[in-house]
């Protein structure tokens, strides 16, 4: 879900109704679902000065007992409107021509050119959610110790290797997030068979999800993610070669001048001497250990797949059988986000 952060007293506002804009300096593209974030930051001078004070009493709070770094209310983004007009005791938005003034007014910053955010539908959470804050609108991602056990569900993996037999073409795309549970190993076996694609890859080697990529970037072959890892893992050679270099020249250098402070009984050059020696075995041997982790990574061989489609029912493996035969459906893309299934009838994509 995305969140908003926001300093209070102005989150506390939010979540009980009294406040329905919430004002920034930029617009969002972004409509529907939004969690309200109560930062850690309280403006205790404000809390104290009204109509603040009284609205907030009203509820039973104060500026001294406002929760901070939780997540406290889930409400629904509407529109965001530009304020046109500022006339001191009232304010004007260029949506609807609408009129913002009393508390409204006060709880905000409507100077002309910034945006209020229509927030509607608002209820407060009987539990806050502890969270850290962020600028801009951020994604909650729900800690490991509140997933519930099966997140998953028991069909979730053949469907996934259903909607495959009927695509043309699939492109993953789960983006950082689905190393969850190790979603991400799970669907490469399910997809080992196929010929799959990707549109970039993010520094951690994982496929990005769409939303944070531009519309004229083309699929590319998993096969070219494997050469991008070979010459990453070439580059990576040639700096060891020359740290290698760098270091045995060090080393000679140095165990010059540990003789020579050890002759001379200098006993504070010598550990001094000693530490950079180690620091630099210690860059090294870092280097061959991530060397030695890409080769692996070029070399590992994924989990045979029958192994783990064997469980599918008699009836549904039947129906996989028929699909196999009819290879004749119009073209689809699939894009897999490893999450549980949910099928987009209008665009024919599945996402999962």
């Amino acid at each position: 879900m995305k969140v908003i952060t926001v300093i209070q007293p102005w989150a506390t506002l939010i979540a009980l109704g009294e406040k329905r804009y919430e004002t920034r300096s930029w617009d969002t593209r972004h409509r529907g679902a939004i969690a309200i974030h109560a930062s850690k930051k309280v403006d205790k001078r404000i809390g104290m000065e009204e109509p603040f004070f009284s609205v907030l009493g009203r509820h039973g709070y104060t500026a001294h007992n406002l929760p901070t770094g939780v997540i406290i209310a889930k409400c629904r983004l509407a529109a965001s409107m530009q304020v046109v007009r500022n006339g001191g005791d009232h304010a004007i938005l260029d949506i609807g021509r609408r009129l913002i003034y009393g508390n409204e007014l006060a709880f905000g910053d409507y100077t002309e050119g910034r945006f209020a955010w229509d927030l509607v539908n608002v209820e407060m959470l009987k539990e806050p959610i502890p969270a850290k804050g962020q600028l801009s609108l951020w994604n909650y991602r729900m800690p490991i110790s509140t997933i519930p056990p099966d997140p998953v569900g028991p069909e979730n993996d053949m469907h996934i290797r259903r909607a495959a037999l009927q695509a043309d073409k699939i492109i993953t795309a789960w983006g950082t997030n689905g190393t969850l549970l190790g979603r991400d190993r799970k669907v490469k076996e399910l997809l080992y068979s196929f010929h799959t694609y990707y549109l970039q890859m993010s520094k951690d080697g994982h496929p990005k999800h769409p939303l944070y990529i531009a519309g004229n970037c083309e699929p590319k072959a998993q096969a070219e993610k494997e050469r991008l890892a070979r010459e990453a893992l070439a580059k990576s050679n040639a700096e060891l070669e020359k740290k290698t270099k760098a270091h045995d020249d060090l080393v000679r250098r140095l165990n010059n001048e540990l003789q020579e402070a050890k002759a001379v009984g200098n006993d504070e050059e010598v550990e001094k001497l000693q530490a950079s020696l180690k620091q630099s075995e210690t860059e090294v041997e870092a280097s061959r250990q991530r060397i030695k982790q890409q080769e692996g990574e070029l070399t590992k061989k994924p989990i045979d797949v029958p192994a783990v489609v064997e469980k599918i029912p008699d009836n549904i493996q039947a129906e996989l059988d028929q699909l196999r035969k009819a290879q004749t459906q119009s073209k689809q893309t699939i894009k897999f986000t490893c999450r549980n299934a949910k099928r987009i009838r209008k665009n024919r994509i599945c996402d999962y």
